[in-house]
């Protein structure tokens, strides 16, 4: 998995290495987000031979990097931005989302009491309503992308300030160790087309 040892160097260290050949994209504003998705639903229309599965796959990519955009203004770590990385292998998608911002922790933590925990700022994050933009009515992102999942044979796996919220077991591992020290958010799924 190339492509996953990129996406972590890039958490870890802030580098941006890859390129679309290898199915990674950096982005470096909301902009070249809206430009590129046409090309990855292309490729999603591709891969599933479905034109409603690759609008929702898509809807779910641009779900995850806009969050790194609507969260993280003046608020990166060091490197403004989010890598975006999709490939197929054996009837699985794999999408990847990672950016060095202030994670979902520091965001939506602000809008709950002060003693919830880590991992119940998490939980409401995918399984509640909530916005880390308040007073905005929105929050419903993460949600859907979990409530997309549910009942599939779909993997989610979200990092971020050392903490986990997972539906399903990654058939690849993460360097963790590493991982949980860096900035920002992981966001990895894994979508069977099975």
């Amino acid at each position: 998995m190339d492509l996953i040892k990129k996406v972590e160097r890039f958490i870890i260290t802030g580098e941006t290495v890859g390129d679309q050949k290898e199915g990674l994209w950096f982005c470096e504003d909301r902009g070249q987000v809206k430009g590129r998705l046409p090309h990855w639903f292309k490729l999603l229309e591709a891969w599933t031979r479905d034109n409603n599965q690759a609008s929702l796959i898509s809807a779910i990519l641009g779900e995850l990097a806009n969050n790194s955009f609507d969260h993280n203004l003046g608020k990166w770590k060091d490197t403004p931005g989010c890598m975006i990385g999709l490939s197929i292998q054996s009837k699985v998608i794999l999408l990847v989302a990672a950016d060095r911002g202030q994670g979902i922790i520091s965001s939506l933590g602000k809008q709950l009491p002060e003693k919830t925990t880590p991992k119940e700022v998490m939980r409401v994050a995918f399984e509640e309503r909530i916005s880390g933009r308040a007073p905005e009515q929105r929050g419903n992102g993460l949600k859907f992308i979990r409530e997309e999942m549910d009942g599939q044979h779909h993997r989610l796996f979200c990092l971020s300030a050392n903490t986990i919220y997972q539906k399903g077991e990654l058939s690849f591992d993460l360097n963790l160790k590493a991982l949980k020290k860096a900035p920002g958010t992981l966001s990895v799924i894994e979508w069977s087309l099975l």
